[in-house]
């Protein structure tokens, strides 16, 4: 889906977000981030108590080392699920039919390109479980201070 809507792309850069997480980030910071940097790929990452629900991210010096999905660990830099990718890289590469970006294409270009990292504070849900979705319902209430 995200190299059939590049046609549709005309920035250089762009924004992928998961669909099962809700994070609220400074998107124009992560942005800034992402430009200056002059990375293939910008994760947009979470310092989380547990990580094992989620992809656990190694950084040095804002260049990610180490990309894990799902293992567990504590306190560490967990993928939000944005990321800021640079049009190019995803026109130059070949995809399957069906390929998954956390668990082959993001640790694959870890390995051969320059991918950037930044982590930014803001209320963050994996909202990808009936529980947590329920539990989502309510801390909406407190972050947008709806009725």
């Amino acid at each position: 889906a995200i190299k059939n809507a590049i046609k549709f792309i005309s920035n250089d850069s762009f924004f992928v977000f998961n669909g099962d997480s809700i994070f609220m980030v400074d998107l124009q910071k992560a942005s800034n981030f992402h430009l200056n940097k002059k990375s293939a790929l910008t994760l947009i990452l979470k310092k989380k108590e547990d990580s094992n629900r989620y992809g656990s991210v190694k950084l040095e010096k804002s260049l990610v080392v180490s990309f894990d999905e799902k293992i567990s660990s504590k306190n560490s830099l967990i993928n939000s699920g944005i990321y800021i990718f640079r049009k190019d890289v995803l026109l130059n590469s070949s995809f399957h039919n069906v390929f998954s970006l956390e668990k082959k294409f993001i640790p694959d270009l870890v390995e051969s390109t320059k991918v950037s990292g930044v982590e930014m504070e803001g209320n963050f849900i994996d909202i990808g479980l009936p529980k947590t979705y329920l539990k989502s319902k309510k801390l909406f209430t407190s972050w947008f201070n709806i009725l």
